[in-house]
């Protein structure tokens, strides 16, 4: 996802985030992060809103279309139970 974020021209500052005061915004990639370590179907939910909050508008398109059919091959909560023990790569 960081590649397709960077070729749709967000700023570094979107991408990773910044430091306001006492305070880490976290950026696109730790969002993408939390969206794929989802480990139960509600977190999965919740982190997949923000994450397309996080989006321009012209962009919030992308993880319905895209990633909404993927989730169960690439989404920690499901694939936690597969047969490799749960490894998140092979």
């Amino acid at each position: 996802m960081k590649a397709k974020f960077i070729k749709l021209k967000y700023t570094a500052e979107e991408l990773d985030g910044f430091i306001d005061g006492e305070v880490e915004i976290p950026g696109l990639i730790d969002h993408a992060w939390a969206y794929v370590k989802s480990d139960t179907v509600e977190a999965l939910e919740a982190n997949r809103a923000i994450l397309i909050q996080a989006l321009k508008v012209k962009d919030q398109t992308y993880i319905s279309q895209t990633w909404v059919a993927k989730e169960h091959r690439t989404i920690f909560c499901y694939t936690k139970t597969f047969a490799n023990l749960g490894a998140v790569a092979t």
